[in-house]
């Protein structure tokens, strides 16, 4: 999915070939992981593409990158590809219930909110911060659909401070929303077993009852507008009002 990310300036990438033109304070190797390449200024992807051009011996360089098309292409050809896809969700609950001794409900709802990254997945097993989070971020959600403009206002203007803070966070935010209103339209067509947040599969079936279709989907292309316009640098807390504006209230009457 889509993330909002911070861009990886030249100072960031300065620091990186300082650091590898030292000799390693243990072992022989020094491994360089760059996450989310694709968002390196152009002037940090040059600096970078020098490096790579005479890489020390002693140091293996991995971009990871979600857009390969994004790179600078003479950065590409200077890297050996290495395609990592999401695991099927039956695999990942397979490995969690066998390997890690997960209870099978906990297991198939870890499966389906890591959407392939079993890396994640085992992680939170034992941080139990990541899914309190998780479950507060939806609580705060439902309550914006039955909340007024004043306190969607509000929740926009504390979520701007916060990507001036943290953008990653805000992106997961969004992303998480994004499961939630896709996880309606699921339920609003019949198709349950596909949906993400089955520990709350009666609050979506209640949510569901309030909305149209029409204002889902419009609602799964609000968020992918906003997180869309962050990623541009829009003004955040106009991108973030505007989808609060978007959210779509709901009703007293049931829709079929």
């Amino acid at each position: 999915g889509s993330s909002v990310r911070k861009e990886i300036g030249i100072d960031q990438i300065r620091e990186v070939q300082h650091n590898v033109s030292l000799k390693p304070y243990e072992g022989e190797q020094r491994f360089i992981i760059i996450d989310g390449a694709e968002h390196m200024s152009e002037e940090a992807a040059n600096s970078l593409l020098k490096t790579l051009e005479e890489p020390p011996l002693s140091t293996t360089f991995t971009l990871l990158a979600v857009d390969e098309g994004a790179l600078l292409p003479t950065i590409v050809s200077r890297c050996q590809r290495l395609k990592l896809s999401p695991q099927p969700l039956p695999a990942v609950k397979q490995a969690l219930v066998e390997r890690w001794g997960v209870p099978s409900e906990s297991a198939d709802l870890l499966a389906r909110i890591c959407h392939g990254c079993i890396g994640w997945a085992i992680s939170a097993i034992h941080n139990e911060e990541a899914l309190a989070n998780r479950s507060a971020h939806l609580d705060s959600l439902i309550s914006l659909s039955r909340g007024d403009i004043s306190e969607r206002f509000a929740f926009a203007a504390r979520l701007a401070t916060q990507f001036g803070k943290d953008r990653a966070s805000v992106g997961k935010r969004l992303e998480l929303w994004l499961t939630w209103w896709r996880d309606l339209l699921l339920m609003k067509n019949g198709c349950v077993e596909f949906i993400t947040n089955t520990d709350r599969r009666e609050a979506l079936q209640e949510a569901a009852a309030q909305y149209p279709l029409s204002a889902i989907g419009g609602m799964l292309k609000s968020i992918r507008e906003t997180i869309q316009q962050l990623e541009q640098n829009a003004n955040p807390q106009l991108a973030l009002e505007v989808l609060m504006l978007n959210i779509p209230f709901e009703r007293e009457t049931s829709y079929a």
